[in-house]
C-alpha cells in the first residue's frame, strides 16, 4: 500500500457503472496525474475531477499484480468527515467573501450548482 499526491494531468476517460443491487451510478474517471500515474477512481458524480486539481491517493496492488486505487478520506482534526455539501457551501462563503457586491441570489445560484454537483 502507498500513498500518493500528486495533480491531474488528464481525464482521459469517464466510464459510468450502475450497481445492479441499488441502481446507483458509479461513474469511473481514468486519470493521467503529473507524476506519471494512470489510475482510475470511482465517484458519485460524473464531473469530480478537474485537471490541475491536486489529488492525494492510495495505490494497493492485488495478488494476481492488478492495481487498484482509492482516493484519500479527508478528515477535521477531530476526526470528523465533512461532506460535499457543507465544502460547497464554504466555497459560496468565500465567493461571497471576495465578491461583497455581488447579488445574495447570484451567490444562491452558485451555491446551489455547486451543491446539486457534489450530490
Amino acid at each position: 500500500m502507498q500513498k500518493k499526491t500528486s495533480k491531474v494531468k488528464s481525464i482521459w476517460k469517464i466510464t459510468k457503472w450502475t450497481n445492479p443491487q441499488n441502481q446507483k451510478d458509479i461513474f469511473y474517471h481514468n486519470l493521467e496525474m503529473e507524476n506519471g500515474d494512470k489510475i482510475s477512481l470511482g465517484k458519485i458524480t460524473e464531473w469530480a475531477f478537474t485537471v490541475g486539481q491536486e489529488i492525494t491517493y492510495i495505490e494497493e496492488e492485488w495478488r494476481d499484480g492488478r492495481k487498484k486505487w482509492k482516493e484519500e478520506r479527508k478528515f477535521t482534526p477531530k476526526g470528523w468527515g465533512i461532506t460535499d455539501k457543507q465544502v460547497a457551501f464554504l466555497g459560496a462563503c468565500i465567493i461571497k467573501a471576495h465578491n461583497p457586491n455581488s447579488e445574495l441570489s447570484v451567490i444562491i445560484a452558485e451555491l446551489k450548482k455547486e451543491v446539486e454537483r457534489c450530490s
